[in-house]
């Protein structure tokens, strides 16, 4: 028989020796940096880190730790700068050019292929993704001086920059907002007095609402009145809008990385985050129905489900329609999935007679387009 000692006995060694055996379980919870600053480019990046079940803590805090010294260096650099009387935007463009200088003094360039924040705060050799800087623009020489004393970089692109930037107006308690535009998003300071300021991350400049409206070479085409509404450009993005374009940006990284369970799941995150946007939806049927990484029922009924949504959310989208076709010929809807796809003016007739011919048109799809498989 055990007695109550023995027992009490057995259930302290058991504990002692659970203990030893998980040393480096308690050692990496206790080492995990601890933020200097609790900001919105901390949260996504956090979102980054969850959505990857193969992600090293350390790797990571690391990036969290550059934050916080980028941030700091901006913190500084506007220091004994009255911010709370700025109402004009020849006042704002100078903070905003104090807050660029400090974060490209951390050796931060812009290149376009670039697509996470983790990306974005890895260090990598200049040139070694293909971007080059190019601006002559003088009231930025302070980008070209750091780039050229620079052998290794922090790439960012205008999404992963304007995180960057609301993390600084997190800490500044300065009202800034993502805005988005085709291909490109920028910053908007709402000042003080109720003005407003748009700030291209990209160019460092002060640029209109119209301007974006007409296109900017090289950075965004312009759009009409009717897609502004319709897809809610210039519009400050809300934070679970921001968070609904985050996941957007990790499930799309991910997909390319093949890492398609992991993808759909930021996918799904992002239509909850942001349900009136269509493109998530599109991108998830996409995968769905063309990689040929998915095989079942419930696959292909969730592909006819978001690609239905993202229809009729955007049905100009000549790639949505044609993806939705697809996805109910996937499901044997062989008659519907003409009768979308005749809805588009210029529908695609190789698709067309592919339904005809009660086939599902995926291989006549890839002929035309790129589709990671």
């Amino acid at each position: 028989m055990i007695t109550t000692r023995s027992k009490k006995l057995q259930i302290f060694q058991t504990a002692v020796l659970i203990f030893l055996l998980t040393p480096s379980l308690f050692l990496s919870q206790s080492k995990r940096y601890q933020w200097k600053f609790n900001t919105v480019a901390h949260q996504l990046l956090q979102i980054e880190e969850n959505s990857e079940s193969g992600s090293v803590p350390n790797d990571f805090d690391a990036k969290y730790q550059l934050l916080d010294n980028t941030i700091g260096n901006c913190l500084r650099a506007v220091k004994g700068q009255d911010i709370s009387t700025i109402k004009d935007k020849e006042q704002a463009e100078k903070i905003l050019r104090m807050i660029d200088s400090a974060i490209f003094k951390e050796r931060f360039s812009v290149c376009v292929k670039v697509e996470r924040l983790s990306e974005a705060l890895t260090l990598k050799r200049k040139g070694s993704l293909g971007c080059f800087y190019t601006d002559k623009d003088w009231k930025i020489n302070y980008r070209s001086e750091n780039y050229t004393k620079s052998d290794s970089l922090y790439h960012v692109d205008c999404d992963l920059l304007s995180f960057i930037y609301l993390g600084v107006g997190d800490v500044l308690k300065l009202s800034f907002h993502v805005v988005e535009v085709p291909y490109h998003t920028f910053i908007r300071w709402s000042l003080p007095n109720g003005a407003s300021v748009n700030w291209d991350v990209n160019t460092a400049k002060i640029t209109t609402d119209d301007e974006y409206r007409k296109g900017i070479l090289g950075i965004t085409p312009g759009f009409n009145k009717e897609t502004e509404l319709k897809l809610q450009y210039l519009k400050n993005l809300t934070k679970n809008e921001l968070i609904g374009y985050y996941y957007f940006v990790v499930g799309r990284s991910l997909k390319k990385e093949r890492k398609y369970p992991e993808a759909q799941t930021a996918y799904l995150k992002s239509i909850q985050y942001r349900p009136s946007n269509y493109i998530a939806r599109y991108c998830l049927a996409f995968m769905i129905v063309f990689t040929g990484a998915y095989h079942s029922q419930d696959d292909f009924l969730l592909a006819e489900k978001v690609a239905g949504e993202a229809y009729h959310l955007y049905p100009e989208d000549q790639e949505v329609v044609e993806t939705y076709a697809c996805s109910l010929a996937l499901l044997g809807k062989f008659s519907e999935a003409k009768d979308i796809l005749k809805l588009f003016l210029h529908y695609d007739t190789d698709l067309y007679n592919a339904f005809e011919k009660n086939e599902n048109g995926i291989e006549v799809f890839k002929k035309k387009h790129t589709v990671i498989d």
